[in-house]
């Protein structure tokens, strides 16, 4: 579509697509007086009736037109063809018939991610909903999720449905809910099963022989159907034993960074440290390193400022902590190192990444202020 008149529509071939027609032009004008000013404005749409030669994805280039001597070029497109559906004529008619609604033909499936994690590592759980029916949900009643902490992933409030094949089927589906889930103990934790009321509009069908007229004139109500998920049982395997004191729940991997204020400061005046931990995976939960000032400082509550954002990979973002505390004498004082240890499921083998190792290791703790890093402090004048 073009806001104008152009000339020289430039169109790609399509080799995987049969041309049944196109390109056919249309036009419109729209005109608008505002403010004592008229304005109009001509619109040109080029339409084009493809057929897909086989399944697949398919990219459609963009194609390029001149307006007014100038060049513009439109975006492309990326179309995805589904195999031909395994529907049988007989199935619909039945449906059509009786006003029943199959349970393959409306359904709601919960899948997870892994079935076997470790405990405070995060997996993925997707309801989604599947459609040969005109339907609308009227009432919902997800799991409770006990034994996991919920991390929701924003979704859009409006639901588009998509054409999706599943068991030979060409379904309309929905991603109803996504959440990341953390398991908070070790054995097994079942996810138990959902609710879901739908509502389907049903084109009914006389029985007998009818008029020739009873085509044009539409039947239909609605059923009401209860749709449910099954339970899921997750094996959580229990964190090695022998956690570091540093260790402070983090699973996943992450990185560490920490700056001090000021190395020379006067008595009185704050110091403040500031540690920030970023990474993927249960960036919540994790607590505060330990930072040990010495006796004769005022130490004050750390602040914590969260930038975390939850996406079907999982969560990730950073956890910035700011610790401030207030030298009373001078002298010089020394401030230990800051630890922070991680545990990091890693593959076993390539081949089975749902048998995962949880290890830990000198190597995986992060040392970030060094052992010999010192404040002076000034006396005041």
């Amino acid at each position: 579509t073009v806001n104008a008149e152009g000339k020289d529509l430039r169109v790609q071939e399509m080799p995987d697509f049969d041309v049944l027609m196109g390109p056919s032009q249309s036009t419109s004008y729209s005109s608008s007086w505002v403010n004592g000013k008229s304005t109009s404005e001509t619109t040109v749409t080029y339409t084009y009736v493809l057929m897909p030669k086989k399944e697949g994805t398919f990219n459609i280039a963009p194609a390029t037109i001149k307006v007014n001597g100038s060049n513009y070029t439109s975006n492309g497109l990326a179309i995805k063809v589904l195999p031909a559906d395994k529907a049988g004529k007989q199935e619909a008619e039945t449906t059509t018939a009786s006003g029943a609604i199959s349970n393959d033909r409306l359904f709601v499936k919960m899948d997870v991610s892994k079935r076997s994690v470790f405990e405070q590592e995060g997996f993925l759980v997707t309801f989604k909903v599947y459609s040969l029916e005109n339907f609308s949900i009227t009432g919902l009643k997800y799991p409770e999720f006990e034994g996991f902490l919920v991390q929701e992933v924003e979704l859009p409030q409006e639901k588009q449905l998509t054409l999706e094949n599943y068991n030979g089927r060409n379904y309309q589906s929905a991603v109803m809910r996504q959440v990341i889930l953390y398991p908070q103990r070790s054995g097994k934790i079942t996810i138990e099963g959902g609710k879901y009321d739908a509502v389907v509009r049903v084109r009914m069908q006389q029985a007998g022989g009818g008029s020739i007229f009873d085509s044009f004139f539409d039947s239909y109500r609605d059923v009401s159907k209860v749709l449910t998920t099954s339970p899921v049982t997750i094996d959580v395997k229990p964190l090695p034993s022998g956690k570091p004191a540093s260790f402070s729940g983090a699973v996943g991997t992450f990185s560490m960074t920490a700056d001090i204020s000021s190395n020379n400061v006067k008595t009185d005046e704050a110091v403040t440290i500031k540690v920030k931990i970023t990474g993927n995976g249960n960036v919540k939960l994790v607590k505060n390193p330990e930072v040990v000032f010495p006796n004769d400082f005022d130490v004050y509550d750390p602040k914590v400022e969260m930038d975390i954002k939850t996406t079907t990979a999982g969560v990730s973002g950073s956890k910035t902590i700011e610790y401030m505390a207030i030298p009373r004498y001078a002298g010089d004082f020394e401030i230990p190192a800051i630890a922070f240890s991680i545990s990091s499921p890693v593959p076993i083998r390539p081949s089975s990444p749902s048998l995962i190792s949880c290890m830990w290791s000198k190597a995986r703790v992060v040392v970030v202020l060094p052992r010999s890093y010192r404040t002076s402090v000034i006396k005041r004048a």
